[in-house]
């Protein structure tokens, strides 16, 4: 059986390394501390996972050639426990390169908060596999916008923006979209979550829609869930809660044609 993550834009995760530094006002509620903390490790101390975790990548590869992965199962969302481009894995971070260059029947979103460190840290043979890369950057809100600049410097098959949790109103301009293929929304998870506003995503939905740029919400949220009282710990993720307009799901691009 197929065991993917429970994000619902990719398929299984792959964190070659743990732990982060927090960087913006997105990262307040980060549910990598909450879980870190909770099995009595430091979050903000960056370690090399084991073997098997690294290595990870080579088994999806044998189940995509036995014909076990088509399709969605075949996108491989890097580093969800931390940051591809984080500093404190530098050492390890040319073999998860090679290991991407080794795996042709995988694609990776490599989604960072730290998009200036993008240049200088890509593989020297970068025009080999970019087209299996999606890269992407975190703006949760108008102050991080500058983020979404660093992505079109680069030529990978998909540039992509996360704006989750989104905690502010974004306008994003025709310049800020061109070149930027997907945009994914969501409202913040979490006891400690911060409200996130329907309007909100309804702005970036028309500006998607304005410049053909596949637009993905991926949750309400908590707080809408429990003002919706949609009871437990939901927080809004299935499309069938939400009001009817804001029910849009794209991809950007095809996916059996997108992976190699």
């Amino acid at each position: 059986m197929i065991k993917n993550s429970n994000i619902e834009w990719t398929g299984p995760t792959w964190n070659p390394w743990q732990g982060c530094t927090k960087k913006s006002p997105g990262c307040k509620n980060c549910y990598m501390y909450r879980e870190k903390r909770r099995w009595g490790q430091d979050p903000a101390v960056v370690v090399r996972s084991s073997a098997a975790t690294f290595n990870k990548p080579l088994k999806l590869q044998r189940e995509v050639e036995a014909g076990k992965r088509q399709g969605v199962d075949r996108l491989v969302f890097t580093c969800s426990w931390s940051d591809w481009f984080n500093p404190e894995a530098n050492g390890w971070r040319d073999e998860a390169w090679d290991i991407v260059r080794r795996t042709p029947g995988l694609m990776y979103q490599v989604l960072t908060k730290l998009p200036e460190r993008i240049e200088g840290n890509l593989p020297p043979y970068w025009d080999e596999i970019k087209s299996r890369i999606w890269l992407g950057a975190s703006v949760e809100n108008a102050d991080y916008l500058w983020r979404a600049e660093y992505l079109t410097r680069f030529d990978p098959v998909v540039r992509f923006l996360s704006m989750e949790p989104m905690i502010g109103p974004v306008s994003l301009s025709d310049a800020v979209l061109d070149g930027i293929d997907w945009v994914i929304v969501g409202g913040e998870s979490g006891t400690q979550a911060r409200r996130f506003n329907p309007d909100w995503a309804r702005q970036v939905r028309d500006d998607c829609a304005r410049t053909d740029t596949a637009f993905f919400l991926k949750q309400m949220g908590t707080v809408w869930a429990r003002e919706s009282k949609l009871g437990g710990r939901s927080k809004a993720g299935k499309p069938d809660q939400w009001p009817e307009d804001l029910r849009v799901r794209q991809m950007p691009l095809e996916i059996e044609a997108a992976v190699v």
